[in-house]
């Protein structure tokens, strides 16, 4: 399969099929060498993501396993500099890759940079257009389900609708005024969560009124700054989407 749920899982999988042991075999072997590629280092999340990456190469290697250094480079928001990145990887003999994109629709060019070198890349959070991502039998996506997690966000707000409508419908109008927070106008996950969680209310039978919107760009202070304008503008919003 060429998705999965987590970036533990792309770990354990690639060493699995790298090692061909399991932990406490014995066996000693050459390191396993993991480059990442981050497309922005100072991200929340994608900075607990790798330090979750590093817990587990460092459990897996003190359980027994084959032993994982794990090196993280930071494209700060440039392809430019990850491709440069990736290049040096594949000069210095990386055995996997993980790729977290700055531009996913560049994907072809890193697959080919890999697939050059001869080196298995898994892309994560970022997800390839399915074209790049099925041009090479070596290159793998690993992400979370959009449309589940839209889902989700949707149902809570339906539940609530359902249980107490006046805690939403606060003028009593029979009508949901909502504003929505993007993380990003690229990112592929950020915009399957907007357009499924408003689908999914309105087939839930409630009827909507979009008020305004904004992207964030994952920022915390933006988001703030953008919430608070929002509220100014519209002070008859009755539900804010963050995506």
């Amino acid at each position: 399969m060429k998705r999965h749920r987590t970036a533990v899982f792309a770990l354990a999988a690639l060493m699995l099929f790298s090692t061909g042991c399991r932990p406490g075999s014995g066996q000693e072997e050459e390191p396993l060498r993991i480059g990442v590629a981050v497309y922005e280092g100072t991200d929340t999340y994608i900075k607990n993501m790798t330090e979750s990456m590093q817990r587990y190469a460092d459990d897996w290697s003190q359980e027994g396993g084959r032993p994982i250094y794990l090196s993280v480079f930071d494209g700060r928001e440039s392809q430019s500099t990850q491709n440069e990145q990736i290049d040096r990887m594949g000069s210095l003999g990386y055995d996997v890759l993980c790729v977290n994109l700055v531009d996913r629709t560049d994907a072809s060019n890193v697959v080919n940079k890999a697939r050059t070198a001869d080196i298995p890349v898994v892309f994560f959070n970022r997800e390839p257009v399915q074209e790049d991502l099925e041009s090479w039998d070596k290159a793998y996506y690993v992400g979370s389900d959009a449309h589940q997690s839209a889902q989700l966000q949707a149902q809570i707000v339906l539940d609530l609708w359902g249980e107490d409508r006046s805690a939403l419908d606060l003028d009593g109008d029979g009508i949901l005024q909502y504003v929505i927070l993007e993380g990003e106008s690229r990112h592929q996950d950020a915009m399957i969560r907007t357009e499924v969680s408003v689908q999914a209310l309105r087939e839930g039978g409630i009827a909507l009124e979009r008020l305004g919107s904004g992207i964030a760009d994952w920022d915390r202070s933006q988001a703030a700054a953008l919430t608070e304008r929002l509220l100014t503008e519209h002070p008859d919003v009755e539900l804010i989407l963050c995506n």
